[in-house]
This record gives C-alpha cells, structure tokens and sequence, in this order.
C-alpha cells in the first residue's frame, strides 16, 4: 500500500450518497455549525491489512443536518475515499464519533500516512461520545455502553417527552445520489451494513451485502441523536436555569428550569431522590427524614463518616472524635443535613445550592 497511489489523477466520476436529516432531533441545535460527525465502517479492526469500507459524516448545511457517505465497491476505492474526506473536512473544527478516539480517528490517521495524503483530522478538536457519556449507561440502567443502547433508550422513551420527534428520519425529498464531486473526490458508492464495532470481522467475503442502502449510515445518524444527551450530562454536572422548591408531603419537591431540552423522558432514582426531566423542566424530589433532607458533599475526600451519629463532618472536626467512631466518607455517606423549613424553602441561593449538589451526587453514580 504505501505511496502506492501517490500523486494519482483522478478522472472517473462516480457516486455517493447524499442525505437530509429531518429537523426532528432531540432538541434544536444538537450539532454545533462547524462540527461534523464522523463514522467509518472497515473489514477489520487492523488498518494495514483491512480495508475502508465506508466513511459517512453529518453536518449543517442551510441549518439542517446533512449526511454525506462514501463508499468502495473495491478495495482499491479507499484511496478516492480518503481523498474525498480529506477536501470535506476544512471549514470544520470539531470531529464528533463514538469510540472514534480508539478506532476511527487513528485508523484513519494511519491510512492517510501509508498513502503519502496529508491527514485532514489533525489540528480538529475531537470529541468521543463513548468516553464523555459513559457514566450515563450506570445512571440511565443501560444494558452496556454501545451506541444502539443510547439510541434505543432515546427511542423507547421518545413518546414521554421532547423525544416524541426524536428519530432523524429522512427527508425523502432530498434523498438521492449524485455523480459529481469536486475533483480529486470522486468514489465509486454502493451500500454495506453498518455495526458499531466499525468492521465486519469477515476480510475474505465481498465488500458489500446488497440491499443493505437503509443501514449504510445509520451509526452517523444514531450519534446525531444521542447528542442530545449533552443536555443530561449538562444538567448531572449542576449546571441549570434555576430552580424552586416546595414541600409535598413527606418530600421537597424541586422544580428545575434546564438550559436545554431533554433528548426524551429521563426518569430515575438513587438514595433519597428522584428525579424526571422533560423538554426543559425537571423534577426533583428529595426524601424527608426525621424533618431533614440529605445534603451530599462531592468532595469526599475531604470528609469522614461517623456511624453513631448518621451523617459526616470535616476531616478537621473529626481529630477529635475517637477512631473506633469515624469511617471512611464514599459517595453513600458523605452527607450532611438541611432543614427544609420557609428559611430554606424561599432562600433561592440555599435552593440553589441544595439541587446544584443532588444532581451532581446522582450524576456520579457507577
């Protein structure tokens, strides 16, 4: 392979796939405007002896998200492939994958140095889905960390919520194929069935499964989607409009304003809270005990526990109690109390404060 096709001319046109993604995402303005998404599909997971398959990217073009995906009826198409990236990428500052970190992005960096082609990723700012949203499979009970789990959760709880239009379906209108490209660019296009482990673990079968047009891209697709788990992971950090409390019953109820929409219904419980999220509202309730509601510190290292007592208190403090008496501080038992009287209920930076450490409490959760 190596400087094989170096300072080739390229003259045959051929095809690729164009799509438009339907405006209803999770939430408006899931894609940043100079961010595209990238997805590759391989015949291994070992770039010198498998061959690129398929490349599909999505960004914004006229404000809707656009998919574009190339892809080699032959072996020898991976060059073209590379090349057509490598002139779609500029004007873009940021690369979106999922596991693109481990597979995508250095496979493709090794491809482009074997074919003497300059890498266009390199300088782009890269985000990997797979590594950001991790702590979401413990919160959001996902069977595992795939990227069909977030998107099938998406999908299940889309008619609770923003998510009702949640599917990037396709805008049958824009969909079709084109011969052109600018030159240098042109690939030969056919369709492969996409999976996430980016290969297809068979080297000596054909290249492509005929029929297979509906699957080509549904992985660059299914990240557009999950990106609207940006607005949890947001609002798991502390990070919201503003929030109110009330008392219910055996319970303080916080109403949240979120800065963003949910991608779908969020709803679960850890210790004493439960929270559920919507659109961009959000619920959460925190249990009473003993007329107190539990405050959790996330500096837990700073904190011992002491049994007797039920609740934790500094390091400092905790000098002078007896070490038969004190434990470790974990994430279960690092916590104080409040009081949830009118002084607490109607003082908007205590509120505040209380909700910003409960969110961030459940949003450690592993």
């Amino acid at each position: 392979m190596k400087g094989g096709r170096r300072g080739r001319t390229l003259t045959r046109r051929a095809q690729f796939y164009l799509k438009t993604l339907s405006s209803k995402i999770p939430g408006p303005n899931l894609l940043p405007e100079h961010a595209v998404i990238l997805d590759i599909a391989s015949h291994g997971r070992y770039w010198r002896s498998s061959p690129l398959i398929s490349v599909s990217v999505v960004a914004l073009q006229a404000g809707l998200p656009k998919e574009t995906t190339w892809i080699s009826e032959k072996e020898s198409d991976e060059y073209d492939i590379l090349k057509a990236l490598g002139e779609y990428l500029p004007g873009h500052d940021t690369v979106i994958t999922f596991n693109g970190q481990a597979y995508d992005i250095p496979f493709l960096k090794k491809k482009y140095s074997a074919y003497g082609l300059p890498n266009p990723l390199a300088g782009l700012s890269s985000r990997d889905l797979f590594r950001e949203y991790r702590s979401l499979r413990t919160v959001l009970g996902l069977p595992s960390g795939k990227l069909v789990d977030y998107d099938e959760y998406i999908r299940m709880h889309a008619e609770s919520g923003a998510g009702s239009s949640a599917r990037a379906e396709l805008s049958e209108a824009s969909f079709g194929l084109t011969g052109s490209f600018p030159a240098g660019g042109e690939t030969s296009a056919q369709t492969h069935s996409s999976c996430r482990d980016h290969s297809t673990g068979n080297a000596g079968s054909a290249l492509f499964s005929p029929g297979s047009e509906a699957s080509t891209s549904e992985d660059a697709e299914r990240t557009l989607r999950i990106l609207g788990f940006d607005a949890v992971l947001e609002l798991l950090g502390g990070d919201f409009a503003s929030a109110e409390a009330e008392l219910s019953e055996d319970l303080v109820i916080f109403h949240i304003r979120t800065l963003r929409d949910m991608p779908c219904r969020i709803a679960f419980h850890d210790g004493p809270f439960h929270l559920t999220a919507r659109d961009r509202t959000a619920a959460l309730s925190s249990r009473i005990e003993d007329g107190k509601i539990r405050f959790y510190h996330s500096d837990i290292k700073n904190y011992v526990y002491l049994p007797h007592e039920g609740y934790a208190i500094y390091k400092t403090m905790a000098e002078f109690v007896d070490r038969s008496h004190r434990e470790k501080a974990t994430r279960e038992n690092c916590y104080t109390y409040a009081v949830p009287g009118p002084a607490f209920l109607e003082n908007q930076e205590q509120v505040s404060t209380y909700v910003r450490a409960a969110l961030i409490y459940l949003g450690s959760r592993r």
